[in-house]
């Protein structure tokens, strides 16, 4: 969410033009999450990947 280059407010654009996508927001993370939290972003794509296999 601190991204200098792309703002919350195109996360929501996102939303609206994919509306059966999931997204998670990491308050800390600037423009490489995986870099910045990459435990988060683990986390988040196993319970996703969890979510999809039922």
């Amino acid at each position: 969410m601190v991204d200098p280059i792309i703002s919350p407010k195109n996360l929501e654009k996102f939303k609206e033009g994919f509306p059966n996508a999931e997204a998670f927001q990491l308050e800390h993370s600037g423009h490489f999450p995986q870099e910045e939290e990459p435990e988060k972003v683990a986390q988040e794509i196993r319970k996703l990947m969890q979510k999809n296999e039922k």
